[in-house]
């Protein structure tokens, strides 16, 4: 497979070339496509990425390898991806990272611009957690028509998360698959 970081600016690559797993932070990206029709591009400049070295909801059943979360006022679609999917999801799909993560960014507009009322309406996460309205990421690996061409991922910085309070929490972040670097999709550290 071509290099996993091809595509990306030089500041995302070297975020993501070398997570730093042993921390609780996430790098946040932004994708920008220039070709899209107005209300389109509303909802892309809503869109915020971050590739995350913990997901504080670790423990939930099967978690898909990117989610995302709406905040209606003002409109914010973030989209979190853990680095150890993202990494995992980019070898088994002979994909780039900077195509997942343009999958991710035009599966949110496209979807969004679908379901538009219901995003601005705030009611998404409870529908969604229904299964009444549809997951605003979907199936990363499934073609999108296309869709997800033109799109780059250009801004990039890290930050520090908030850390939730020990005990069990930090027991699962032990026991959790790690990303070392790039190249590597699971394992302990």
């Amino acid at each position: 497979m071509a290099d996993p970081l091809a595509g990306l600016a030089a500041a995302a690559r070297s975020l993501l070339a070398d997570p730093p797993v042993t921390e609780k932070k996430l790098v946040e990206l932004r994708a920008e496509q220039p070709s899209l029709p107005p209300a389109e591009a509303e909802l892309a400049d809503a869109v915020r990425q971050f590739v995350i070295t913990w997901d504080p909801l670790e423990t939930s059943p099967s978690r898909p390898p990117a989610f995302a979360a709406v905040n209606a006022g003002p409109l914010e679609l973030a989209v979190y991806l853990p680095c150890w999917s993202l990494a995992a999801f980019v070898a088994a799909h002979g994909m780039t990272m900077a195509a997942v993560l343009a999958a991710a960014a035009a599966s949110v507009v496209t979807t969004g611009a679908a379901h538009l009322d219901v995003l601005l309406s705030g009611d998404y996460p409870n529908l969604a957690a229904r299964g009444q309205a549809p997951d605003l990421v979907g199936d990363l690996a499934r073609p999108a028509g296309r869709r997800d061409r033109g799109w780059r991922i250009r801004q990039a910085r890290l930050a520090r998360q908030r850390p939730r309070s020990g005990g069990r929490a930090q027991a699962a972040a032990l026991r959790r698959p790690r990303c070392r670097r790039i190249g590597m999709t699971s394992g302990s550290a």
